[in-house]
């Protein structure tokens, strides 16, 4: 059986569903099997912008440094002692987990001590840190607080394209995820934002003029490729660098959002253009941006076919996305060959 293709799902008119103002509590919405716990956060808010102004990982969103410039000596002291330990816990190592929520700050600090996602000296240290910088960030907050609670009014009104999407990943995936929270940020940038699933928790930065729509649809393919981490890892474990989980779960998001998926005024194929920029730049394959958005061009119509084919089991899509990779690096030696003549 075959399925109407996402892109015309969410071309669909959809009916208003109301969401609460922005607020510490959750919003919650329910697209099927997907469950989306909304949060307008200050805790958030705090460690996020903080997190983002230390730079701590090429990862990081060079707006908001821009947003709290000038920055003193003693700012840049404590951005310091915050990135080395965010270095020292990574991704997902308890900071997420800690401060990704709607509790005040002292009940997110006593919650993540409790909970052993973070050491108690940690705990001040961030108390510190955070505290140090919250005037900045309420700033922020303030100035951008309609536009953050415009777009959670915006998931609502897409509720049945969600689920629609919802419905075949958690079919592909063979199961659903538990309830995600999912936390709305302020962006002092007028076009650059991101996102991110890391620790259970989904956060989406909403600039002042860019759609950030695609950005959502992208991480919740993380939220249910994350269901099959392991699969994933076991079937690039004995493959050679730089081909990775992390390559494959970037791919098949790009390949969906902004493969598909093209927010509002995106241009005709922003991937493409994506790449063929990153080429002009000189990147190769061990290069992580371009990696990741050639392998999406080259697994586009397999996510595309996922999506409408119900057919389609995870352990085919999987191992077609492996070969995919192969066909990518052919093609690259093929393109270098060329450039040496």
């Amino acid at each position: 059986m075959r399925l109407d293709t996402f892109g015309l799902l969410l071309l669909l008119p959809l009916p208003l569903q109301p969401v609460a103002e922005p607020s510490s509590t959750a919003d919650t919405l329910t697209a099927g099997p997907l469950v989306l716990e909304v949060h307008v956060s200050r805790t958030a808010h705090l460690f996020h912008v903080v997190d983002q102004v230390a730079e701590w990982s090429p990862f990081c969103h060079t707006q908001y440094r821009a947003a709290l410039e000038p920055l003193s000596a003693e700012d840049e002291t404590l951005l310091a002692r915050h990135a080395r330990l965010r270095e020292r816990r990574g991704w997902g190592g308890g900071l997420e987990q800690t401060f990704y929520t709607a509790a005040p700050l002292d009940e997110a600090l006593a919650t993540g001590v409790e909970a052993g996602w973070i050491e108690a000296e940690e705990a001040e240290l961030e108390r510190l840190v955070l505290t140090h910088f919250a005037e900045r960030v309420e700033h922020l907050i303030n100035a951008e607080r309609e536009r953050v609670a415009e777009f959670g009014r915006r998931i609502a009104r897409e509720l049945r394209a969600l689920e629609a999407l919802a419905v075949r990943l958690a079919a592909l995936v063979g199961r659903s995820p538990e309830p995600v929270p999912v936390f709305l940020l302020a962006n002092p940038a007028a076009n650059d934002f991101g996102g991110g699933f890391n620790g259970g928790r989904l956060t989406l930065e909403v600039p002042r003029e860019a759609d950030a729509f695609g950005t959502f649809l992208h991480e919740l393919t993380h939220v249910f490729l994350d269901l099959r981490r392991a699969d994933i890892e076991a079937a690039v474990r004995n493959r050679d660098a730089p081909f990775d989980t992390q390559t494959v779960n970037e791919g098949i998001a790009h390949a969906l959002s902004p493969g598909i998926h093209h927010a509002a005024g995106a241009g005709r194929d922003p991937l493409v253009e994506r790449v063929r920029q990153l080429e002009e730049r000189g990147q190769e394959l061990t290069d992580y941006d371009l990696r990741v958005h050639r392998y999406a061009l080259a697994l586009r119509p397999l996510v595309r076919e996922m999506l409408t084919d119900e057919a389609l089991t995870f352990d085919t899509f999987l191992a077609r996305s492996i070969e995919t990779w192969t066909v990518v690096v052919e093609l690259e030696l093929v393109r270098a060959r060329t450039r040496g003549r």
